[in-house]
């Protein structure tokens, strides 16, 4: 793949919106984890290195 950005992996990926589109597919299951640890509405929390950080957000 020409261009193609690689994951740490070795996996080829085309650029950042393919990793938004799998964070957006899997939002049910984030915000069921950030519920199940009790993080809520309204705090301030630390995203570090969790891809573009759109679930986050």
């Amino acid at each position: 793949m020409s261009g193609a950005w690689t994951t740490s992996t070795g996996h080829a990926v085309s650029d950042a919106p393919w990793l938004d589109a799998h964070f957006a597919s899997s939002r049910p299951e984030y915000e069921d984890a950030l519920r199940f640890v009790g993080i809520a509405p309204g705090w301030t929390v630390l995203d570090a290195g969790c891809g573009s950080g759109g679930t986050s957000r």
